[in-house]
């Protein structure tokens, strides 16, 4: 094994890590450093992701998660000027960097006011949707209601909207069809379901839609948790959330997936990443078994990669 040596950060010269001889690294974000708006640099640096830019030359957006849950002015929290809950420490940052030096050179709170964003996703129309994994409300002392996604753009804007059509339960991650636009949503609970947002217009996630949950067509409430076999096709269909923003669910995290398992839908667990993938939606199981599935239709794999055989939805 090759020894670990002291390793000064390419772009800005601090030695945080020791490497083997040929690694790098860049330092682009430390939690407490202050950012170009003099406040410093919120905690807890979740799911995130990179998008072209064009206020500065030769430069990208990385917009980034904080998994905060607890309540605003407290240690680390995201202090925006327009959250959307008042009481609430979440949100996003977004860090402007120079794509030649890999230098932040600028970077300012991007969503405030929201709780426990821990993942999320790109959409083809460059924007990240970043996940709340609580539905949490005002019966836990925050002003509104929590469990959605809410849209993020590479510039600050006005003020946040839940997009709430898009359901309400412990949101994890996000993974949007280029071809269809539609959303596919991945739930980090026991037991957990598998949901798609059909949006009424592509690219405007906000103005409304559809939300389903899929079901294994022929075996209702198929429990998809472990024990399944590989290149073994599954078809699958969808049913319909009638109520994607229960109230019911400040109580209960399983509101919208009780929906969708009373009218047949399958049963997974802990479902966490989610992401497009040339025509595909590949999203992961935390407690599966080490199960990793592709979506079109639903397919199994083992972590080697071994992947099962696909049936067309």
């Amino acid at each position: 094994m090759a020894p670990l040596l002291p390793t000064a950060s390419a772009n800005t010269g601090e030695t945080f890590l020791s490497l083997p001889a040929g690694f790098q690294y860049n330092v682009i974000g430390r939690a407490g450093s202050l950012m170009s708006n003099g406040m410093p640099t919120p905690t807890l640096h979740d799911g995130m992701a990179a998008f072209p830019y064009r206020g500065f030359p030769n430069s990208l957006a990385l917009i980034r998660n904080h998994e905060n849950s607890g309540f605003a002015g407290s240690g680390g929290a995201v202090t925006g000027t327009t959250p959307y809950d008042a009481n609430a420490a979440g949100g996003t940052t977004t860090l402007i960097v120079d794509k030649q030096t890999r230098l932040v050179v600028n970077t300012f709170p991007s969503l405030s006011g929201t709780v426990r964003n821990c993942g999320g996703g790109p959409t083809p129309w460059n924007t990240w949707i970043s996940c709340e994994e609580t539905p949490v409300g005002t019966l836990g002392g925050l002003a509104k209601p929590h469990g959605y996604c809410f849209e993020v753009g590479r510039r600050l804007r006005g003020q946040p909207v839940a997009l709430k059509q898009m359901g309400r339960f412990r949101h994890e991650a996000v993974a949007v069809d280029a071809a269809s636009g539609n959303v596919y949503l991945t739930e980090d609970n026991t037991p957990a379901g598998f949901y798609r947002y059909i949006p009424n217009v592509r690219g405007q996630l906000a103005l409304g839609g559809s939300l389903q949950m899929l079901a294994v067509t022929g075996r209702p409430n198929a429990d998809l948790r472990t024990g399944q076999t590989l290149n073994a096709s599954i078809p699958v269909e969808w049913v319909n959330i009638a109520d994607p923003d229960p109230a019911l669910a400040d109580t209960d995290a399983a509101a919208v997936y009780l929906q969708g398992a009373a009218l047949g839908g399958a049963k997974f667990t802990r479902l966490e990443g989610c992401f497009a993938n040339a025509g595909t939606i590949d999203f992961t199981s935390t407690n599966g078994g080490n199960q990793d599935w592709d979506k079109f239709g639903v397919t199994p794999r083992s972590r080697s990669g071994t992947r099962n055989a696909r049936s067309d939805l």
